[in-house]
């Protein structure tokens, strides 16, 4: 069941805080030449600093990958990073003066890829959508933090 309340600032503080595994999936979706379609589990530890949370998130592959995402509150905004090559690089922000039970980020270009997300909390779940479009791109990566 979906939690219809609005998401607010102490929601989201609460649900990045308290997780400790997700759900990982991709899918290529039509007139996607990349076939990423993958499902795996993984282990997350959060880390706080004074003014972020980073999600150092492992995913179990048949070898485990390392993946780290940093969020940062700043003026009723939530920002998302992703690090790359061991930096984190802005990817996009949720305005949290939206009076909604999901909130989509603004959009982010990355040479041919646009990137949009959206973040929800279901059933006491923090929920990561990211949808890549591009000339060869059409997918839809999800996160599930429980």
């Amino acid at each position: 069941m979906k939690n219809d309340s609005y998401i607010t600032s102490l929601s989201l503080l609460s649900a990045l805080t308290t997780k400790s595994t997700f759900k990982f999936s991709v899918q290529s979706n039509k007139n996607s030449k990349m076939n990423w379609n993958q499902h795996v589990d993984g282990i997350t530890e959060v880390i706080q600093t004074d003014n972020s949370i980073i999600f150092h998130d492992i995913l179990l592959f048949k070898t485990k990958i390392h993946d780290y995402k940093k969020w940062i509150f700043e003026d009723n905004k939530l920002h998302f990073w992703h690090q790359r090559l061991e930096q984190f690089i802005y990817v996009f922000s949720f305005d949290l003066n939206c009076k909604s039970s999901m909130i989509y980020s603004t959009n982010h270009l990355c040479k041919a890829d646009t990137y949009v997300g959206k973040i929800q909390i279901v059933d006491n779940s923090f929920q990561l959508d990211m949808y890549i479009t591009s000339p060869i791109k059409n997918e839809h990566i999800r996160y599930i933090y429980s």
